[in-house]
């Protein structure tokens, strides 16, 4: 075994933590950064999740058919095993054998067994006898074709670092693939180079379109981090580090207590901060890299034993590579309040994408969030699954967050479907400090009909092209603490966290009994016009003296409105007065895009869109191909300008 090998048995032997508990996360003090824990305290509970987490894989018997599933299995096994387990290596040397069943024609079920199996061989390669690394070999070689595509963001990443890293294991190899070619694994690593260079100079130009999704962000990670760990290439590793460094300061930017802050996209279930009932469920795979490296949300064994998806944060937690404690201290708070400018691209190959699909905009305040965004809207590409609105607060419940919606894309499951795809290009936002607001202007008639890249995404909302559903609506928890309705005005209370939401058109209906398409646990206030929209103001115990004292300040604030402007003015209870106007224009730069882009003016001051950085906050900033990382003589600098990326770490 490498040497690695004996830190994780190191963890396997020093597991202390009971694998039937429910994992928590820390008390609100410290997620709010009131308690301020030493560098050496965050390092030392990261260390002690990951132990945990190796633990739980106690209770599996039978090792998955499944690859995708079976091999972080087979990889924890032989961790608590020290290496030993016969039954895993055997698993691991016959694995692409279960492949193809699992196969949707696109090698799905390769994808996603290539970075495992680059983690095993780096770690228990050498336990395999002869035949069983022989076997292993001629399993590979074919691929040389699925190692060097492309597919999504994801996909990509998966294949070319496991692709380069198949080619150092095996260096005397010949790889072949469908059509006869043949490649040298000398061939492979430079073409597999070549590639990640590509991508990760293009992340820092422009930005990866899945960096933020609750779905796949840890899978754009995981891979680079065994790049990061066994690259024997230095400029290799680096690569890896800088894109690994890119991603885990997005998702600690946009972290509010386990929440991620839309917009963003490839949401492929919603977001839920634990699982209630240890069944079999289908949970955002990203929201356990929250829990692992910030503490935030709560697991249990059976997230990572028969969950659906993978247990990626698995992957992380065989990893030598650890977030640096300041990106720790950004997702948990510290320094809040403030806000965050960031900016996600158009889906690109190879790096190569049009920047600024989305401008996105998040107040973090110290007890809640708010995250929206504006886009540059391309109507033939997907948006299923995008989410462009929502507000979180601090909560032990296990949806903490509110969210509004026009039913578009998937319209054809019906206006009650809140699973994925809560956007519409007829809804716009903003946001300032506290306050926000949406408006929706739906046209009878789909100007997109049958609209789209691939035929099926127009195919999810045909059922309405004559007569798109009039609707603006928000959902929020039945788990909150209070509802209080006043007149058009909706207040919420959560502990100390007070939430008003002014409805902006009379008539509208507030429903608490819908279940189905993610609507179980949650209330819904519906507002069925075309133009219509919602104001949101909010506060807290520390702001207000009381919610009645809340309640009282925001019945005196009176929103000015012009329905055939599409014109919104409201004065919020600190005197912020913002002033929006919903547009829909053609881009001046591209003919096929189409500006979602509200005119916006804060305080009689014109609000900018110009000149945005890809991250922005008091301790993150991403411009111009170079990231920063902390402040002062503590800072990480990752610059990309050239055309390989140098990591500097400034230290007092």
């Amino acid at each position: 075994m490498k040497q690695f090998t004996s830190t994780l048995l190191g963890i396997a032997t020093g597991l202390l933590l009971l694998s039937g508990h429910l994992y928590g996360q820390p008390n609100t003090d410290e997620v709010q950064g009131v308690n301020r824990e030493s560098d050496a305290q965050l390092s030392r509970a990261v260390d002690e999740r990951k132990q945990w987490l190796i633990s739980c894989f106690n209770e599996v018997e039978d090792i998955s058919e499944n690859p995708k599933i079976g091999m972080p299995e087979a990889l924890a096994k032989l961790v608590l095993s020290h290496g030993t387990d016969e039954e895993a290596l055997d698993y691991a040397s016959k694995v692409m054998d279960f492949t193809s069943r699992f196969d949707r024609g696109d090698a799905y079920g390769s994808i996603f067994t290539y970075p495992a199996l680059a983690q095993f061989l780096y770690l228990f390669g050498d336990q395999l006898n002869e035949s069983q690394t022989e076997h292993l070999k001629t399993s590979l070689t074919f691929r040389a074709r699925d190692l060097l595509g492309h597919g999504t963001e994801n996909h990509a990443a998966m294949r070319i670092a496991s692709g380069y890293l198949f080619a150092q294991y095996f260096p005397d190899e010949t790889w072949r693939d469908e059509g006869g070619n043949s490649y040298t694994s000398a061939q492979i690593m430079a073409d597999t180079k070549k590639k990640l260079l590509e991508r990760g100079k293009g992340f820092y130009r422009a930005g990866n379109n899945e960096v933020l999704s609750p779905t796949y962000a840890i899978v754009n990670i995981y891979p680079m981090l065994n790049l990061v760990d066994y690259a024997k290439d230095p400029e290799v590793q680096a690569a890896a580090e800088a894109m690994v460094l890119y991603h885990v300061a997005y998702l600690a930017l946009n972290d509010f207590e386990g929440h991620l802050m839309p917009p963003y996209n490839r949401e492929n279930v919603p977001q839920d901060r634990f699982n209630p009932t240890r069944t079999r469920e289908y949970r955002a795979p990203t929201l356990h890299l929250l829990w692992l490296w910030f503490g935030h949300n709560q697991v249990v064994p059976e997230d990572f034993t028969i969950s659906i998806e993978p247990a990626y944060a698995l992957f992380l937690a065989l990893s030598n590579w650890q977030p640096p404690t300041s990106l720790v201290r950004v997702a948990q708070g510290e320094n809040a309040p403030y806000a965050t400018r960031s900016s996600i691209p158009f889906f690109g190959y190879w790096g190569n994408s049009v920047p600024h699909e989305t401008y996105r905009m998040v107040w973090r305040d110290t007890q809640f969030a708010i995250g929206t965004g504006v886009q540059r809207f391309a109507p033939d590409e997907f948006y299923l699954d995008y989410s462009m609105f929502a507000i979180a607060w601090s909560s032990a419940n296990r949806f903490n967050y509110l969210e509004c919606m026009h039913p578009y894309w998937r319209s054809n499951l019906g206006e009650d479907y809140w699973m994925k795809g809560k956007h519409s290009p007829f809804q716009q936002s903003f946001v300032y400090k506290n306050t926000a607001i949406t408006l929706f202007d739906i046209p009878q008639e789909d100007p997109w009909a049958g609209v789209g890249v691939q035929q099926r995404w127009p195919e999810e909302r045909n059922q309405h092209t004559d007569n798109l559903i009039a609707l603006g609506q928000c959902r929020f928890p039945k788990s909150v603490d209070e509802v209080v309705k006043t007149n058009d005005w909706y207040f919420l209370r959560e502990g100390e966290v007070y939430i008003g939401i002014r409805v902006l058109k009379p008539g509208h209906a507030y429903l608490t009994t819908l279940t189905g398409g993610g609507l179980d646990d949650f209330n819904v206030i519906k507002s069925r016009e075309r133009k219509t929209g919602f104001v949101f103001e909010l506060g807290s115990a520390e702001t207000h003296t009381s919610f009645e004292a809340f309640r009282t300040a925001l019945l005196k604030n009176k929103p000015e409105v012009d329905w055939e402007a599409m014109e919104v003015s409201y004065t919020n209870s600190y005197g912020d007065k913002i002033h929006m106007v919903q547009q829909r224009k053609p881009s001046k730069e591209n003919p096929k895009y189409v500006w979602l882009l509200p005119e916006v003016e804060v305080n009689d001051t014109p609000f900018t869109f110009t000149d945005w950085p890809l991250m922005e906050s008091p301790d993150i900033l991403m411009k111009d191909s170079i990231l920063r990382i902390g402040n002062g003589k503590n800072q990480i600098v990752v610059n990309w300008t050239g055309e390989l990326p140098s990591i500097t770490r400034f230290q007092e």
